[in-house]
């Protein structure tokens, strides 16, 4: 676990590939449990405020609370899209030209998935971003092209979901794409920019992946 900024009200960390955020499950390790026995080590109150979240098999920035007011703040930042968010994303095939998706998602509690969906859907949410493209690879697995995606909204899954029904899954999604042995979603949660919630500084923090997939695009992330 790598700390990239910390003071009196937050943390801002590196999620590794492959741990979850939070979860109940009785012997997994966590971020919010690694942070609260981080804090407990230091004789801090080992409180942990969740604003926002990375799926599991994502790598990238984390921003979490040490207060609760913090936390209701930057909170209130998530709801007003406040937070700027950037991701590194390979997917798979090859996106002619920068471009932009506004879909309609629904969530699916049982299976843990969402899917495209009707406007009028009253259970449906927009989701939009933009994408940049950054460099086009040629694998032994076929097309791929490395995006630098804007998330303009923060729906559940809502990159992955919105590339693979465009015809562009993301690399090694065993959820919306296929599956690679050894390899974690080609995602990363690369830059955040907010206002600090105390100080109202504006803080920015930006990473370069180092996942086995992004291995592949090795020539831009140098």
């Amino acid at each position: 676990m790598e700390i990239l900024y910390e003071d009196d009200a937050i943390i801002v960390v590196r999620k590794d590939a492959g741990i979850a955020t939070e979860t109940a499950r009785i012997g997994q390790k966590d971020m919010v449990s690694l942070l609260k026995n981080y804090r407990a080590k230091k004789h801090e109150e080992p409180f942990i405020g969740l604003v926002h979240r990375l799926d599991q098999p994502v790598e990238g920035i984390l921003l979490v609370a040490k207060t609760a007011k913090a936390a209701a703040t930057l909170s209130q930042y998530i709801r007003e899209q406040e937070i700027e968010k950037e991701y590194y994303a390979l997917v798979c095939g090859k996106p002619e030209k920068d471009g932009e998706f506004e879909d309609y998602l629904e969530f699916d509690r049982k299976t843990n998935t969402s899917f495209i969906s009707s406007k009028d859907n009253p259970n449906a949410k927009r989701a939009y971003l933009t994408y940049k493209v950054l460099e086009n690879i040629k694998s032994e697995d076929g097309e791929l092209t490395l995006v630098l995606v804007k998330l303009h909204t923060g729906r559940h899954h809502q990159i992955r979901v919105q590339f693979a029904a465009h015809g562009y899954p993301l690399y090694a999604d065993r959820k919306y794409g296929t599956a690679k042995e050894g390899f974690n979603v080609a995602l990363c949660s690369c830059r955040l920019s907010f206002v600090h919630p105390v100080n109202s500084r504006v803080m920015e923090f930006s990473i370069k992946p180092v996942g086995k997939a992004f291995c592949l695009a090795n020539t831009f992330l140098r």
